[in-house]
């Protein structure tokens, strides 16, 4: 019996350590993604840039576990895309084209997890 106990305490001391491990560690707007980083990291958006506008994140021991990009305009979700996370350190990045902003809308993306719980969160502006 105390083998048991024993047993099941260092299980939930274990899975406690884990998931105070888990994090965003990275997360930015940018124009682009190369070799799965940012180019640049984006504080506006100009509403005559053609293109797309990309949402990337660095998951670090988050493995095993699923997040999305939860895309907002003006605080209504308009996009949405689940990402299978798959090792302690994983790079994501979703994207949606310019053209669905004008001047003056809000965009935030939420990164969440399946229980709905906001691991971070960032705002851009269209100019």
């Amino acid at each position: 019996m105390r083998t048991v106990i024993l047993a099941l305490l260092f299980m939930f001391v274990s899975v406690c350590a884990f998931a105070a491990d888990a994090e965003v560690s990275r997360h930015t707007f940018t124009s682009a993604v190369v070799d799965r980083e940012p180019v640049d990291s984006l504080k506006t958006l100009a509403v005559s840039e053609e293109g797309a506008v990309f949402y990337f994140s660095e998951l670090r021991n988050l493995e095993n576990t699923t997040v999305a990009h939860q895309w907002k305009k003006n605080s209504d979700v308009v996009y949405e895309i689940n990402f299978d996370v798959k090792g302690p350190r994983w790079r994501v990045f979703s994207s949606m084209k310019s053209g669905h902003f004008v001047s003056g809308d809000i965009i935030t993306v939420d990164v969440v997890d399946t229980d709905g719980t906001v691991l971070t969160s960032d705002t851009l502006n269209v100019k």
